[in-house]
């Protein structure tokens, strides 16, 4: 395939990404949704009120495709996309000026970690051998590298308004280590792929005074109690 004769910061780099941003995806063209499942929807409706606000986006992934944020950011929103892939960073910046887009590996401790990648735009790059090897199971070895992993306190401090969470695997070791009182997010959505997790989420979440509200799929949303 081309795109994997393609060398980054090449200038045929860069028109692969306009390609795939303006042809393939259409960018140009404003959806109602953008999310895999609808989750948008349920997100832009929870915030009808409230015509600007500020989001924080872990393992990002695309800003257009599958993504939670894009409606938000139709509306006026701005936040932070996060993403360990340097490809889905350098759309983000494309497309959403407003944004703060970093390129990091998120865990909840700091050292180098080898990456699980699969091409440009695969959703399910991980940090967790299993988890990548359960969805893929024929991928290249070429494409593993290694990343010094970041943890979330060290890139915001500020308050923000909604927390989406979908890093492959490490969802719960990174809520739990996210300070969650400094950030106060009003609306919280994270992927959990196992029931065990699941019920560690709710569990933990509730200590916070976070309550589950609604579920699509693997994404559970959790709403701030006022107390």
């Amino acid at each position: 395939m081309i795109k994997e004769k393609i060398k980054y910061g090449s200038n045929l780099y860069k028109m692969y990404l306009y390609y795939h941003l303006y042809i393939k995806e259409k960018f140009y063209i404003k959806r109602r949704t953008y999310s895999q499942n609808k989750e948008d929807l349920f997100i832009s409706e929870y915030f009808k009120n409230k015509k600007q606000g500020f989001y924080l986006d872990i393992g990002a992934y695309h800003p257009i495709k599958f993504s939670n944020t894009q409606l938000l950011y139709n509306k006026g929103w701005h936040g932070m996309n996060i993403d360990l892939n340097q490809v889905s960073i350098d759309c983000f910046k494309i497309i959403r000026k407003r944004d703060n887009n970093i390129r990091a590996a998120i865990s909840n401790k700091i050292i180098k970690k080898k990456v699980y990648s699969n091409d440009f735009f695969h959703p399910t790059n991980s940090l967790v051998e299993k988890h990548f090897k359960k969805h893929n199971e024929h991928f290249s070895e070429k494409n593993i590298f290694y990343l010094k992993t970041r943890r979330i306190n060290n890139l915001i401090s500020r308050k923000i308004d909604f927390l989406n969470i979908d890093i492959e695997g490490l969802d719960l070791k990174v809520i739990k280590d996210i300070k969650l009182k400094k950030l106060r997010p009003e609306l919280i959505c994270v992927e959990m792929l196992n029931l065990k997790e699941k019920r560690e989420c709710v569990n933990f979440l509730k200590k916070f005074n976070y309550k589950i509200i609604k579920k699509i799929k693997d994404n559970l949303f959790f709403s701030k109690i006022d107390i």
